[in-house]
């Protein structure tokens, strides 16, 4: 995928590439344009910022990720780790 964007980062196995083009943010979260250099895909790159959150906000993005993990539904999004 080279349309002019460059690239910020890889997953650490280089299996995803993130991209400086921002698709969204919240509080504590910045998703990113990214791919699934495996597939071609496009992907959300979602970077959660811990510094300033919560320990108990911590603990509950934890139990969404291993429950977003676990769900299988054509309407919504899998997640995939490349870590």
């Amino acid at each position: 995928m080279d349309d002019g964007v460059p690239i910020i980062e890889q997953s650490p196995k280089g299996r995803f590439t993130r991209f400086a083009d921002e698709l969204g943010r919240g509080a504590y979260k910045v998703v990113y344009k990214g791919l699934d250099n495996d597939t071609g895909r496009e992907i959300a790159w979602n970077a959660i910022n811990l510094h300033f959150l919560p320990k108990n906000d911590r603990l509950r993005i934890r139990q969404e990720m291993d429950l977003i993990k676990r769900l299988k539904h054509d309407n919504i999004i899998h997640f995939v780790s490349g870590f």
